[in-house]
């Protein structure tokens, strides 16, 4: 097995990164660094794949030495999930002579066993909050915390042109929005529209809500008045330009990592509703966005069964307060102009995960790892 046939995420994986490479990042090449070769391997699954290629570029651009063989690298990063790191030791036996750095996420308070002994194979491991750096820390590992590369979303008149058409955009109506990957209980992307149809009943108002999926909606939820459903594929360009068309971007999810939607919205200058638990709470505060309640129970049964072999009814994550959720809905399209310097003051937040501002870390990390 060839160690490219690794490199896909969890089933959802089906949403692949067809974008090219990003733009050279504004990082000074370190003089006299004595880097080790490193060999980064990227799961295909969209979001890893994002951030890996941005951390990646920001390598490159320190003047970290880089190979796509893991033979000949000193160091090998697997920017993947855990339960694949056994396949990638199978496939590349010359990774336990590397020095093998394992960039991982995880979304409960209890690590699976599976994840528990994948990542006792690496030596050590990197993540992007706190959140997930406490949730990690049980492998055993030395656990460091970089951060996701986030730069401001890049507004392309031909993309912004074929969004349009395809969302009939109309300028007096406001915008909610959302980016999910396929059906995944986590996301809790139905909540987020029956709280729409709750908070605006009969789409009688001037509101529309865009769910950008990598596959069909369920046909109820579809129907809801004003909900406007995409489950063509975006590249990063009609993605941007979905954060430049909208205006307020929803997530009341039960955990994230990081929120790469979450942090490209603010990014963009967009007021963000979102669930105030976990990896999101590392950007948002009270002046930045509007972080829903939420109460932490057990994941329900439900929800274990459509992903029996990683979650369990032993774990925890954040149930939003439904109510909260139709009254910051309400609240974001009334009050929208007194929110607007929550939307300016998100865009500067998140200039401190800048490249330049990650690289300090991420050359640090590197260099200890030596």
């Amino acid at each position: 097995m060839a160690y490219r046939d690794l490199e896909d995420g969890p089933e959802e994986s089906g949403l692949k990164d067809a974008s090219p490479a990003p733009a050279p990042v504004a990082v000074a090449a370190e003089a006299g660094a004595n880097f080790p070769t490193t060999c980064y391997l990227l799961a295909n699954y969209i979001s890893h794949r994002k951030a890996g290629m941005a951390l990646k570029e920001c390598l490159r651009t320190l003047g970290v030495p880089l190979t796509e063989d893991p033979e000949r690298a000193d160091t090998v990063i697997l920017h993947n999930e855990p339960w694949s790191y056994a396949g990638y030791y199978r496939a590349i036996p010359a990774l336990k002579r590397k020095h093998v750095i394992a960039y991982a996420v995880w979304e409960t308070d209890i690590l699976p066993e599976r994840y528990r002994f994948n990542l006792g194979l690496v030596d050590e491991v990197w993540t992007c909050s706190r959140y997930c750096r406490a949730a990690l820390l049980p492998a055993g590992r030395k656990v460091s915390l970089i951060p996701h590369i986030v730069v401001p979303p890049e507004a392309d008149e031909q993309a912004l042109r074929r969004v349009r058409e395809r969302i009939s955009y109309d300028d007096v109506l406001f915008y909610f929005y959302t980016i999910v990957g396929g059906p995944n209980p986590r996301k809790n992307m139905p909540t987020a529209l029956k709280a729409f149809a709750q908070a605006f009943p009969g789409g009688g108002e001037k509101v529309r809500f865009v769910v950008k999926s990598s596959s069909p909606i369920p046909p109820d939820l579809a129907a809801i008045p004003g909900i406007i459903a995409v489950s063509d594929h975006f590249a990063d360009r009609e993605i941007d330009a979905l954060h430049h068309l909208c205006h307020c971007f929803v997530s009341p999810h039960r955990a994230e990592g990081w929120g790469l939607g979450i942090a490209e919205a603010m990014a963009a200058g967009n007021l963000v509703v979102a669930t105030g638990f976990s990896g999101n709470m590392d950007f948002m505060h009270a002046e930045n966005s509007l972080a829903l309640a939420y109460r932490l129970e057990a994941i329900r049964q439900e929800e274990v069964w459509l992903q029996p072999h990683l979650l369990s009814p032993a774990m925890s994550w954040a149930y939003v307060d439904e109510q909260d959720l139709r009254e910051a809905l309400r609240h974001s399209f009334h009050a929208r102009d007194q929110l607007a310097p929550l939307g300016r003051q998100a865009s500067v937040d998140m200039r401190r995960f800048a490249p330049e501002q990650v690289a300090p870390l991420l050359k640090d990390c590197l260099l200890a790892s030596r």
